[in-house]
Order: C-alpha cells, then sequence, then structure tokens
C-alpha cells in the first residue's frame, strides 16, 4: 500500500490453528518511519514495532483459527520536514514449517 505522511492503513487476514507464521512489515527507510500493529479481532494488540529497534517481524504459531488486523501508520511530518513523499509499504505472510 502507498502511505502518506500521518495515514494508516488496515489488512485483514485468516490464520488457521496449529501454522507457525510469520508476518514480515518493510517500507523505504529513507521515506521515513512506519509502524505496525498486530491486533486480533476484539483489538487487542498482539505485537507492535518499534522503528528504533528495526522490530519488521513477527512471528508465532496460532493457537486457533482466528482473523487478525495488521494496521500499518506512517509517521506525521515534522517541523523540519514538510515535504516528506508518499511511502510504499509491503506486508509478507508466510508459514514455517
Amino acid at each position: 500500500t502507498i502511505l502518506m505522511p500521518g495515514d494508516h492503513s488496515e489488512l485483514s487476514l485468516t490464520f488457521y490453528s496449529g501454522n507457525t507464521y510469520r508476518i514480515i512489515m518493510k517500507s523505504a527507510e529513507t521515506a521515513g518511519d512506519v509502524s505496525f500493529l498486530i491486533k486480533d479481532s476484539n483489538s487487542k494488540p498482539l505485537f507492535k514495532s518499534n522503528p528504533l529497534d528495526n522490530s519488521d517481524f513477527y512471528d508465532f504459531t496460532s493457537e486457533s483459527t482466528q482473523q487478525l488486523t495488521i494496521e500499518m501508520m506512517a509517521a506525521e511530518n515534522t517541523a523540519e520536514d514538510e515535504s516528506s513523499p508518499s511511502q510504499c509499504v509491503v506486508v509478507l505472510v508466510g508459514q514455517k514449517e
């Protein structure tokens, strides 16, 4: 997806019981900070990225078949940089064996 400064986008996916998954979230390093929040169907946070420690993936085993929402949030413009470009954000989901 493409995010402008201050924008957010959500993606809902189904994960099946007993499977182990890795969710990877990436954006261009020069485009500014993008944070990611993974939450369950009750909006309970399961994982929140921290741009300072490069936590751009989340591994987990699904205990039950469930729908999770991945929310991607682009940082607001700073006072020094009002010309922040749009950001391309990619989410990859894979099953681990």
